[in-house]
């Protein structure tokens, strides 16, 4: 199976074994829906999860030094939240996440993701993972659209 990748260590590790990467993590996927008002992420929790959204609205909410709360942005279909918490130890989460509307998203619980890379070799370490991850995040979310179809 070929591969392209502008940088070759992404391609060693998006092409390992083909494609079973991605399809070790799309595997670890749970769906959930969260309703109109329901917080996703709370600011200040320890992150356990990603998540994709693959449909619905999401505002990213951050806590003000007068206690009230700043919409950040709003994320769409497509978007990804709560990367960080697969790769920081104890992170706790830096923003809050408020479905707005009735939102469809995968979830990859942390611990799954350690086990797919304690799986993988050497060369798949979390270093790398870090180093890559805008550029896997992004591949990533578009294979989850495209397998979720």
């Amino acid at each position: 199976m070929g591969c392209f990748s502008p940088d070759h260590s992404l391609g060693v590790l998006m092409c390992y074994r083909g494609r079973l990467f991605l399809q070790d993590i799309v595997a670890a996927l749970v769906g959930r829906i969260y309703g109109p008002g329901d917080n996703i992420i709370v600011e200040g929790d320890t992150g356990k999860e990603m998540f994709f959204l693959e449909a619905g609205l999401v505002q990213v909410i951050k806590t003000q030094p007068d206690g009230s709360n700043k919409v950040i942005v709003e994320l769409g279909k497509g978007n990804f939240f709560g990367e960080m918490s697969l790769l920081e130890a104890r992170g706790k989460t830096s923003a809050g996440i408020l479905a707005t509307t009735f939102c469809d998203v995968q979830v990859l619980p942390k611990t799954s993701f350690e086990q797919i890379m304690d799986d993988w070799p050497v060369r798949c370490t979390s270093a790398l993972w870090i180093h890559h991850s805008s550029a896997m995040l992004r591949i990533l979310m578009l294979y989850v659209m495209k397998t979720s179809v």
